[in-house]
């Protein structure tokens, strides 16, 4: 009796460790397993990264060459604005420059934008009277520590505002009726307001250039929309003032996009004889 329970110990012992060692086992391949779809994972993921970044430096290659070809042939600077600039760039910025600019602000460039001021030039050619150069504004208020709070299906268009019509409305009552200083006094609080929309709407953002008229080109730094450039236009009476996001159909513009419009369009009036590209309204989203 004695042996034959001892027997039957140690048969439960054989089962336990064999059960143990099979569990083992299966934990085992299903660890590996998930390393092995890690591991795949991370593979896609770096194959898409190193894709995206061959498409971006693609894009720069071909800019350069542009650039290169419009400053050959437009010698005279017909082009509208290149006699400020004369197709020259400044130089580029070093990456310790970019990250102490970085680190100042608590942000990260956008990568198109990074890269252009890296290995092209920090300003200089480009659309209008040229690219600005990182740090400048063209004393602008602007701040960069906040995140830009528009959205592209959601821009600020300044005669769509409840309060800009009540005031318009109010000002030309006034004006019909002779009473001068009723009406200064609602243009200033028309303009208190828009200054308020203006302070709401130029963060996390860097102007990129001026179209002339106080119509600027800009770039969102940093929020959901970072990377993207816009319409920014405050100046009175303008056709759609406000902030409105750019487009090509329904992509959003990206700063490489907005850059190579200007040279293709700018080497379609040397080429085809079309019209030099005057403004960046014609691609303005309204959602």
């Amino acid at each position: 009796m004695r042996n034959w329970f001892i027997i039957s110990l140690n048969a439960l012992f054989v089962n336990y460790n064999c059960l143990m060692l099979l569990i083992c086992k299966t934990k085992l391949r299903q660890y590996a397993c998930k390393i092995s779809k890690h591991a795949e994972s991370r593979t896609r993921g770096n194959n898409l990264y190193f894709r995206i970044w061959g498409i971006i430096l693609a894009k720069l290659e071909r800019i350069k060459a542009k650039l290169n070809k419009l400053k050959n042939i437009d010698v005279n600077f017909e082009v509208f604005g290149s006699k400020t600039h004369k197709y020259s760039l400044n130089p580029v910025l070093t990456e310790n420059e970019i990250v102490s600019f970085e680190k100042k602000h608590n942000l990260t460039i956008p990568e198109e934008y990074r890269l252009f001021i890296r290995e092209m030039g920090n300003g200089g050619a480009g659309p209008f009277y040229g690219l600005l150069p990182l740090e400048d504004n063209e004393d602008q208020i602007v701040d960069l520590d906040s995140d830009f709070h528009l959205a592209f299906e959601k821009p600020l268009i300044l005669e769509n505002l409840e309060k800009f019509k009540e005031y318009d409305e109010k000002i030309e009552a006034a004006f019909q009726s002779g009473k001068m200083d009723e009406e200064q006094a609602l243009w200033d609080l028309k303009e208190s307001m828009i200054e308020k929309e203006y302070l709401a709407a130029a963060k996390g953002i860097k102007f990129l250039c001026h179209e002339g008229c106080c119509m600027f080109n800009i770039l969102v730094m940093r929020g959901k929309e970072k990377g993207t450039v816009w319409w920014f236009d405050f100046s009175e009476g303008g056709s759609f003032s406000g902030v409105v996001p750019l487009s090509l159909g329904e992509k959003k513009m990206t700063f490489f996009d907005w850059y190579e419009i200007w040279l293709d369009n700018s080497l379609e009036y040397f080429e085809n004889k079309n019209a030099a590209l005057s403004s960046y309204a014609k691609f303005v989203y309204f959602g």
